[in-house]
């Protein structure tokens, strides 16, 4: 499934494309959910030029690793949890973005990524290899 955007979300009237904009931002109202695939629609529009296929790929190492850094130094030196958590969630929208990327650039939606994930775990339940190594069990 290819992901396009259909119209231009500053002045969407088609009702086709599936992006609920919130005045001038292009945002999605907070209070409304969002699916997978409607985020990774809004998340490419912010793709700058340069962000190319390698940087997109190089660049989710390089969020994942400030998840973990954060992670390891809370557990060393505790601190505030809220604190923690806020910087935690701001980074997992940073890997999030970078799995869009990563996804649109070899022509996966974000929810056959998580669909095709899915299946493969439920699949390694049902035959009792949930537990273990090698990606062929």
């Amino acid at each position: 499934m290819e992901l396009v955007v259909c119209c231009d979300a500053n002045t969407c009237t088609c009702c086709t494309c599936g992006i609920n904009v919130r005045g001038d931002n292009n945002y999605y109202n907070e209070k409304e959910s969002m699916t997978l695939d409607q985020y990774q629609i809004e998340a490419m529009k912010l793709r700058l030029p340069t962000a190319d296929r390698e940087y997109a790929l190089l660049n989710l190492a390089a969020e994942a690793g400030e998840v973990v850094g954060k992670a390891a130094k809370h557990r060393r030196d505790g601190g505030d949890v809220d604190e923690y958590n806020t910087f935690i969630k701001k980074e997992l929208g940073d890997v999030m973005w970078q799995v869009a990327a990563v996804a649109k650039d070899h022509g996966f939606t974000l929810s056959e990524v998580c669909q095709h994930n899915l299946d493969k775990l439920w699949g390694r339940k049902d035959k009792g290899t949930l537990q273990g190594s090698g990606d062929l069990r």
